[in-house]
């Protein structure tokens, strides 16, 4: 039987296989079918997505606004967490009809 372990520790990883980006053009033809309700959940997600997604102020002292706050615009935010010693997971939290409402991002490199 031939020794093949030069040819076992030549191989290199394969590269991780990057998901398919969906475009908003993408979603539409699926956000099309869905009813009132699930619309305006989609647009809670989106609009906590910009929420989150502003720029830290460059002040300290007088915040642009309050991400853990509970007013109007229903403190929307990114909490990352550990879980079982993992992670860190990034998640999307906003409020949407008087209840909190979590949406799993995906896992910070």
């Amino acid at each position: 039987m031939e020794d093949i372990s030069p040819i076992i520790c030549t191989l290199k990883p394969m590269p991780r296989k990057q998901p398919n980006r969906l475009s908003p053009k993408d979603v539409a033809p699926h956000a099309y079918q869905w009813n009132r309700a699930e619309l305006e959940e989609m647009r809670a997600m989106i609009d906590a997505l910009l929420e989150a997604s502003q720029p830290e102020p460059q002040t300290k002292a007088v915040p642009a606004y309050n991400s853990q706050s509970r007013g109007t615009r229903g403190g929307r935010y990114f909490e990352d967490k550990m879980i079982n010693g993992c992670g860190p997971y990034r998640y999307l939290r906003f409020w949407l009809s008087g209840k909190r409402k979590s949406v799993y991002v995906g896992k910070i490199e």
